[in-house]
């Protein structure tokens, strides 16, 4: 019997490695591909390259709205053609670099949201004045 810990490194994508040219990545990549990664001085340097959020959405608390904003940009980019095409529509490489865009996005909205909630919460200079 194979070892069961032996079958992760496939599941990962170690083994068969998606070619760069299509620009998908591997759920392992994933982790990575969000980042440029350079050695300065002899330390790893890793800076993201999504953009900081606009301050002016960073600030809304408002779950509501939140739900509001990420419901319309569902039915734009997520459930949108070629998504509802047919019984099993074939995803394009347009439709998976812009929803792959809004996420990472979206991702960094809600960091940015999360952590002004924690520091208005805990309070001192760092926190954000109304």
């Amino acid at each position: 019997m194979e070892n069961s810990s032996s079958k992760w490194p496939k599941l990962l994508g170690a083994r068969h490695p998606v070619p760069q040219a299509t620009g998908y990545s591997r759920v392992l990549g994933a982790l990575f591909d969000g980042f440029d990664t350079k050695t300065v001085d002899g330390v790893v340097v890793s800076t993201p390259k999504i953009p900081a959020p606009p301050a002016d959405k960073a600030a809304i608390s408002d779950p509501a709205a939140w739900a509001q904003e990420s419901f319309a940009l569902a039915k734009t980019y997520a459930y949108a053609d070629p998504v509802l095409e047919g019984d099993k529509p074939e995803l394009t490489r347009d439709y998976e670099k812009n929803t792959r865009q809004i996420s990472e996005q979206q991702v960094s909205l809600a960091a940015a949201r999360l952590a002004n909630l924690v520091n208005a919460a805990l309070g001192g200079p760092w926190a954000a004045s109304d």
